[in-house]
């Protein structure tokens, strides 16, 4: 549900990559993060329609830069030397 409503907001990404120097796409940590919070309404709603360009607007807004040659390799952290692993979550929340 998420890729369709990205698939809405094309067109308004191409009119806005004009203007700037580096392409943008949809934050797509952010535009889930915020889906979940709106399923539910989406799909009790009497009118879907509002609810889908609220989400439509809510992802124009989050933009990020498509930065070329970003390929930064992943530093994984040992809590503890010895005993049990005690998993921690590597990044925050979105929302």
């Amino acid at each position: 549900m998420q890729s369709i409503i990205e698939k809405q907001c094309e067109s308004y990404l191409k009119i806005k990559n004009k203007i700037r120097k580096h392409d943008y796409q949809i934050n797509r940590t952010l535009s889930i993060g915020s889906m979940k919070n709106k399923i539910v309404v989406l799909l009790l709603t009497e009118q879907p329609k509002v609810v889908l360009l609220e989400l439509q607007n809510l992802f124009q807004r989050h933009l990020e830069p498509i930065r070329m040659n970003r390929n930064y390799e992943r530093k994984k952290s040992k809590i503890r030397q010895s005993g049990k692993y005690k998993s921690i979550t590597n990044y925050k929340r979105a929302i």
